[in-house]
């Protein structure tokens, strides 16, 4: 017992940037440059996938929080969850739930595809939730977007998960929050939920544990992109269309690639 509580905290420790009061780590000067042009080139939109035409903030320029915006820009970001976000919008949930929002890209998306929708967003670093209201205010859904801090044991305490779509990017936390015996209505709640196996290797056998009972649970990793498939690219030098689609995945300690679990449950 005391063993695994102790990886808990561990991994805890590790979560970055969800549990640490930071926003992100810098990116460098030849990816700022990159991010201009491609920004510039887009008209600050996203170009495919399924929030394509979404205004992505704009002059001087995409807040740090997000540490991969070209991805956005061009369309590739998380492309492997393309066709599951787009039967998830086809079941026109009403009210989505996003712990972790980074930059704002899902809970801005959604709220877009989703007109009747409305998002509670949770998030524990201030400059996220600036950064998600900006992006909100300028798509002109803020009005539908209601977002609060860290979420942690309480956090969803009044929320009525049964029915909801909930989306989760929360580093590591997921091991902790996403506990039915914590919020018993996740029971009847679909789920997005990326696996940060990397941090602790407990994530995804545990959440398949947990939600065996109530929920099927399909699997997909992430792939490397390929620059050349992209024909918004093809202006760049390689080496820069390659820096253009890394989204910078962290593998586990046996080398597999990032994992997103997507949970739908069995009464739906």
């Amino acid at each position: 017992m005391l063993r695994n509580q102790m990886r808990t905290l561990v991994s805890a420790w590790k979560v970055n940037p969800y549990t640490r009061w930071q926003a992100a780590d810098h990116r460098n000067l030849a990816y700022d440059r990159l991010v201009a042009q491609i920004a510039e080139l887009a008209q600050y939109k996203i170009l495919a996938g399924p929030y394509a035409g979404m205004k992505y903030f704009g002059p001087p320029g995409v807040p740090i929080v997000d540490q991969t915006p070209t991805t956005k820009f061009i369309g590739s970001y998380e492309e492997e969850l393309n066709p599951w976000i787009e039967s998830l919008i086809a079941n026109d949930y009403r009210q989505i739930v996003h712990i972790g929002v980074g930059a704002g890209y899902h809970a801005v998306g959604m709220a877009l595809r989703l007109p009747e929708s409305l998002s509670i967003v949770f998030d524990t670093l201030i400059p996220c939730r600036k950064a998600c209201k900006a992006l909100a205010i300028q798509n002109g859904v803020h009005n539908r977007i209601q977002l609060r801090g860290f979420c942690g044991t309480e956090g969803m305490s009044d929320v009525d998960l049964t029915g909801s779509l909930l989306f989760s990017d929360c580093g590591g936390a997921e091991l902790t929050i996403l506990d039915p015996a914590l919020y018993p209505t996740l029971r009847g709640a679909t789920m997005l939920v990326e696996l940060h196996d990397a941090f602790d290797d407990r994530v995804t056998p545990r959440l398949r544990s947990r939600f065996s009972a109530t929920h099927r649970m399909e699997i997909r990793s992430s792939v490397q992109r390929d620059s050349l498939s992209y024909s918004f690219l093809n202006a760049f030098p390689p080496s820069m269309g390659r820096m253009a689609v890394d989204e910078r995945r962290s593998f586990t300690r046996e080398g597999r690639p990032q994992t997103w679990a997507l949970l739908r449950p069995y009464s739906s």
